[in-house]
């Protein structure tokens, strides 16, 4: 039997170079822009861009032309174009003004028409429950509803459902066999 040779099992040193740790290190982080390229400034709510994804048409494609406008001006509020959807996703000026009107619809957004000028886009925070919306960054207080079973409550209620369907479990807690 031979002895334990430590230098069997240690790493050739040009087996793993930097190059190979920095390109597993880029496989594994989320893509970026490169320079020059236009970006999403974010972050944007998921509640609200599920809420444009529901809505009928090109809403979403036009949501998303709005927050990159509102993004690129840093402001919550924007002169709308229908040149900007028309470039990025083809679709015609009355395909924009349409998805628009839908947005406004489903209270993601708040337009201001001024005859002869580019709509004014206000982003809103996407639907609460209750059917309201509230502008971009605006500080809202929870409401707790009473009269609602607490987390405790529906997971005793769970249970008891689960356990009347499927029979008590035993009190050893385990099989026998």
């Amino acid at each position: 039997m031979s002895a334990f040779e430590l230098d069997d099992y240690r790493l050739d040193p040009g087996s793993l170079g930097v190059a190979d740790v920095l390109s597993r290190e880029r496989r594994h982080r989320v893509p970026r822009h490169g320079p020059g390229e236009r970006f999403l400034r974010g972050p944007i709510p998921l509640d609200w861009l599920i809420a444009a994804g529901r809505l009928p048409g090109r809403s979403l494609h036009v949501g998303m032309v709005v927050w990159f406008q509102a993004g690129r001006q840093r402001k919550g509020e924007v002169g709308f174009s229908a040149r900007l959807p028309s470039e990025l996703f083809g679709m015609d000026r009355s395909t924009a003004t349409r998805a628009l009107r839908d947005l406004e619809s489903a209270g993601l957004v708040k337009i201001t028409w001024a005859p002869g000028r580019a709509p004014r886009v206000r982003l809103l925070d996407a639907p609460r429950l209750d059917g309201t919306a509230t502008e971009v960054g605006e500080v809202t207080t929870p409401t707790v509803d009473a009269s609602a079973p607490s987390a405790r409550e529906v997971d005793a209620d769970v249970r008891h459902d689960i356990e009347t369907e499927c029979g008590a479990p035993e009190a050893g807690g385990g099989s026998s066999g």
